[in-house]
């Protein structure tokens, strides 16, 4: 890898990382509060207000009757997955395609660098950006969740859950990687990368909002990310996360190795 670029890398989008921390944080903080284990049927009243599409669509559901269960139902739904999408996508087109598109990589390989160090590197700032950014929300909400309400977090079930939702990410993150290697221009980039993660994700709304369309299931990544599975410690989960992992990790290696022998056109 290259330090000096890796840097500069960081340097460049740290303010995003630090907007969809905010974002996150707020959000999942609003949901720890308003857990109250003596009175669960108000928030379940309140859940029910919305009109019943809208809480399939956003998987609002109380997976268990504990404080992990709550937090699974409530934040590790929607907002951890849509918002991470959108972070994947304004980072992703950034990664490799715009430094092809805007003329950058012609001055990055005219350096002792090789096309594989800068690859990699921007891979590696890809993959470790997004992962860090769920660990530290759920590592900090984790602690709020402990302290607020001693004893009442599994904490066997809250890893099994960031485990499989990490390993969800590796794998969006390198579709990400591998679209912003194939293309030259940002553009399409963009449209592809975004377009696909999006794609996955309203066909996952699809499976939820009607019982007719739950076959569709089986056409989205994100049915490899099980909170039910995962709060309730099924060894399924494991696996899930195992080929996630993989399956992520092979994106990676596919983009660095087609980004190595394209034609860049600079």
């Amino acid at each position: 890898m290259n330090r000096a670029l890796l840097k500069a890398t960081l340097k460049a989008n740290y303010k995003i990382w630090i907007t969809f921390l905010f974002i996150l944080m707020i959000y999942s903080m609003i949901i720890i509060i308003m857990y109250n284990p003596d009175d669960m049927a108000s928030w379940d009243a309140l859940v029910q207000m919305l009109p019943p599409e809208m809480i399939q669509m956003m998987g609002f559901q109380l997976i268990a009757p504990t404080l992990t269960g709550f937090i699974a139902g409530y934040y590790y739904g929607f907002i951890i997955l849509m918002f991470p999408i959108i972070y994947l996508s304004f980072l992703g087109q950034k990664i490799i395609a715009r430094y092809v598109d805007t003329g950058s990589m012609s001055y990055l390989l005219s350096t002792p660098n090789s096309r594989q160090k800068i690859v990699v590197t921007q891979g590696f700032y890809l993959l470790s950006s997004i992962l860090t950014l769920i660990i530290v929300v759920a590592t900090i909400n984790g602690l709020m969740a402990a302290t607020l309400f001693p004893g009442l977090l599994d904490v066997k079930e809250y890893l099994l859950l960031n485990i499989n939702l990490l390993a969800l990410y590796v794998f969006l993150s390198g579709i990400v990687f591998l679209t912003s290697c194939i293309f030259n221009e940002t553009r399409l980039a963009t449209a592809y990368g975004t377009g696909i993660l999006v794609g996955f994700f309203v066909i996952e709304m699809l499976s939820e909002v009607d019982s007719k369309l739950s076959f569709l299931k089986y056409f989205t990544v994100y049915t490899l990310f099980d909170s039910k599975k995962a709060i309730h410690l099924d060894s399924l989960v494991y696996l899930y996360s195992i080929f996630l992992i993989l399956g992520g990790l092979l994106l990676y290696f596919l983009g660095i190795h087609i980004f190595k022998r394209k034609d860049l056109h600079i």
